[in-house]
């Protein structure tokens, strides 16, 4: 099974863009984990953003995240699709065949 969700990226407003959706959307954070509590490590000055959120309002769910303190965000370019799998081969071979020509 795949899923795909919205995700949004924010230019270190994220908390703050959660907590105006739980309000108008009546949700909530189901998760959220800093650049500090990350896998791997960051720039200090990245503490405080959120690297990986989920969203969640009845049936509706996004992920969302801030970037990096010295990354740019062009307007435009904050969102993106994540694209789940429940098979291993499944997602190895998406991903092949999407980095060979999936560009455009």
């Amino acid at each position: 099974m795949k899923t795909v969700q919205p995700y949004l990226i924010f230019p270190g407003t994220c908390r703050e863009a959660l907590a105006f959706y739980c309000a108008c959307l009546e949700g909530q954070i189901a998760e959220m984990q800093t650049y500090r509590e990350a896998p791997i490590e960051f720039p200090a000055d990245s503490d405080s953003r959120i690297f990986n959120s989920v969203f969640r309002a009845g049936d509706l769910q996004f992920m969302a995240s801030d970037c990096l303190p010295d990354q740019e965000l062009p307007a435009g370019a904050n969102f993106s699709l994540f694209v789940t799998f429940s098979d291993e081969q499944e997602q190895l071979r998406a991903f092949e065949s999407l980095s060979g020509a999936g560009r455009f």
